[in-house]
């Protein structure tokens, strides 16, 4: 039997997908939108922004401050590497944390790329950043000036070339690229604040009240339409681009510097954390869950949470740093099961879910990749 989940009818039926370990029992469709009201979508689009978005939003604006502080100590030598590198992970984690929300003003102007320009498929951040540090232009380094620059030169990725760099050699706290750090550091603390207020001032209050958005929504099932088109989306990036491309076709041909953060040692760490956020947000009390649960799926609603669940745990219990487990014989395995799980739960998100809470997915900018 194959591993992802296959409909076979739209009538009453029994699916059981291999590895999932959950069986769904499929409806008519019709019958399914009658069962929810208004009132049912509109507590699922706002539970699930003040469940996940406003903490989410919350920690990263503080790790990105605590992030700034602790670079600006660094450089005055009263705190080491360690600490530096610490907080930048503190600060990635909170970023991950933020993946499933692909909705509101993270996604004016170039989107989240503002904070993390990856996949980076041209190497355009990595030649803007050794040109900044051959060259050593102080212009960059005054308050403010990033917001202009390129986002490859300010993002999460920037950073983490300078906390992390290749060939064993440590960063110098008093050179220039620490100083590039500092400000790289304050220029995202000062955006994720941004950020936060936006949330919390304007889109919050429109998913709250999605008939009086301001054209933000068309009514509440728009609203909770957004939630589950942002899910999708955000497992079906993860699929494609933290997975798929380093994993490759084969063994031979794995590549690990595809995979994301490889220099930190963080791939499988950003999955972990993805998968949470995501658990997160389905599992929101009067979230996606309890409203596919009111629509007549319970056993759907807690087997898709057990799920995750299990996702999670095998992104947490990789024997080694994702990038290493795609080029090992033995690890591979384990990335491959997790991508099958995934994308069985991709299948769940797109199929089932979406047709028993009575929304449609409608385009995905990424069917094309």
């Amino acid at each position: 039997m194959a591993s992802s989940l296959k409909i076979l009818s739209r009538g009453p039926c029994l699916v059981v997908s291999q590895g999932l370990a959950i069986v769904l029992l499929l409806w008519s469709h019709h019958a399914l939108a009658a069962s929810l009201s208004a009132a049912d979508y509109q507590r699922a689009a706002a539970a699930s922004g003040r469940v996940l978005a406003a903490p989410a939003y919350a920690a990263l604006a503080d790790q990105t401050q605590a992030l700034a502080t602790t670079l600006t100590q660094w450089r005055a030598g009263k705190v080491d590497l360690v600490a530096a590198r610490s907080a930048f992970h503190a600060a990635m984690d909170a970023w991950q944390g933020t993946q499933p929300i692909r909705i509101g003003p993270v996604m004016a102007q170039t989107g989240p790329a503002r904070w993390q320009y990856w996949p980076d498929k041209h190497g355009s951040g990595g030649r803007q950043m050794r040109r900044a540090l051959k060259t050593r232009p102080e212009a960059l380094l005054k308050p403010g000036a990033l917001a202009t620059q390129s986002v490859a030169l300010r993002d999460f990725q920037a950073l983490e070339r300078l906390l992390f760099p290749t060939g064993g050699a440590a960063p110098d706290p008093a050179s220039y690229g620490a100083a590039l750090a500092a400000a790289i550091a304050a220029h995202l603390a000062e955006q994720s604040q941004s950020l936060r207020m936006q949330w919390d001032d304007q889109f919050q209050p429109a998913l709250d009240d999605p008939a009086h958005s301001n054209g933000a929504f068309y009514d509440a099932p728009d609203a909770a339409r957004a939630w589950l088109k942002s899910i999708h989306e955000a497992i079906s990036l993860l699929i494609l681009q933290k997975l798929e491309r380093p994993l490759d076709e084969s063994l031979e041909a794995a590549n690990p510097k595809r995979a994301e953060n490889w220099r930190s040692a963080r791939s499988g760490r950003n999955v972990a954390i993805n998968v949470a956020a995501w658990r997160r947000l389905f599992t929101a009390p009067d979230g996606l869950g309890d409203l596919l649960s009111r629509s007549g799926s319970d056993a759907l609603a807690k087997g898709m949470a057990r799920d995750m669940a299990s996702a999670q745990k095998a992104a947490e219990s990789l024997s080694m740093p994702l990038s290493q487990a795609v080029a090992d014989a033995e690890a591979r395995s384990q990335v491959e099961a997790l991508l099958t799980q995934l994308k069985d739960l991709r299948d769940l998100i797109e199929g089932p879910l979406a047709d028993e809470i009575g929304l449609n997915l409608g385009f995905n900018a990424l069917d094309g990749d």
